[in-house]
């Protein structure tokens, strides 16, 4: 049973797999790799609760505890729970995951306010760890740009480019050239990772997305939505894409199905501020003012949000 299960997980039935695991749970009670499976599993699926219930029973065994200890931090961080979170990764003291579990203390004290004294963290971890400075200079770079010091974000990301043209860097400064509106920028760094590689969804998703939202050009748009759709058909991010690409072709019924499907997968505010603008559009006020009104009392202060609220004037 256990070989199945992680059959399944490798071809990415993860619903089957959970459910053969969690059978496995049952007889093995105590099995490390059956515990640990079960914990990623349900991290997966973002039910964060059973997840924290599995690996807090590792710690409880003294078995996996860096790697236990690494998840309940990033639950704990997804739950807000900030001095949880850095309580959490200091007990990751080794394992794959050490690295990342400094790189994320550090973006803590940035959310913290403690800009100064997360880069010093991520400039003492260089000097030790310079075989992944990518890692750390995209930490660095989304440090700087929660602080809105995009200039030097971007002159951060010039200098690691001209070290090595990465796909990862390329992406990141593409999305901080959305930011600073400079779009020229942002497409010539996602045609180059599209270039490279084709089938890179997120890279044609993010192209399509942005003209669709900041230019008039919808067909190219589309094009490239199309093309991350057909890779990847249940991202949210890229079923929110095509409703607004197809919203901006004047296809709303069309729109609103994808950004329905969108909204069931991903309560995410974007996507609540897109689809209740396609239904307030489509003459569905009221519908537009219930998604709103249900998506603000998680995200009161969502920024595109009220934008759409204030434009529409419900």
């Amino acid at each position: 049973r256990l070989a199945y299960a992680r059959l399944l997980t490798e071809v990415k039935r993860f619903d089957d797999a959970r459910r053969q695991f969690e059978i496995l749970a049952v007889q093995a009670p105590n099995n490390v790799d059956v515990l640990y499976a079960l914990g990623l599993l349900y991290l997966q699926t973002n039910r964060l609760d059973d997840a924290e219930l599995y690996f807090t029973r590792l710690t409880k065994l003294k078995k996996r505890v860096y790697d236990s200890n690494y998840y309940l931090a990033r639950i704990a961080e997804e739950k807000n729970e900030l001095e949880k979170a850095t309580s959490l990764y200091q007990g990751v003291h080794g394992g794959e995951n050490y690295l990342d579990a400094r790189i994320r203390m550090s973006l803590i004290l940035a959310k913290q306010g403690e800009i100064e004294k997360a880069l010093e963290n991520i400039h003492a971890i260089k000097q030790t760890a310079d075989s992944n400075w990518m890692l750390l200079v995209q930490a660095e770079g989304e440090i700087l740009i929660n602080a809105k010091r995009y200039q030097e974000a971007m002159t951060l990301f010039d200098k690691a480019i001209e070290r090595k043209e990465h796909p990862d860097i390329l992406y990141s400064r593409a999305m901080l050239a959305e930011k600073m509106g400079r779009l020229d920028i942002l497409e010539t760094d996602l045609k180059k990772i599209i270039e490279e590689d084709a089938n890179n969804a997120t890279a044609l998703n993010a192209l399509g997305y942005t003209l669709a939202d900041r230019t008039d050009r919808y067909d190219e748009a589309y094009d490239y939505i199309k093309r991350a759709y057909e890779l990847s058909s249940s991202d949210f991010y890229i079923l929110d894409s095509m409703g607004w690409v197809l919203y901006r072709l004047g296809r709303l019924d069309e729109a609103i199905e994808y950004l329905r499907k969108a909204f069931a997968l991903r309560k995410d505010p974007e996507i609540a501020a897109h689809l209740g603008e396609v239904l307030w559009v489509k003459g569905d006020k009221q519908a537009a003012k219930e998604i709103w009104e249900t998506a603000l009392k998680d995200t009161p202060t969502d920024v595109r949000l009220l934008d759409v609220i204030k434009r529409f004037k419900p």
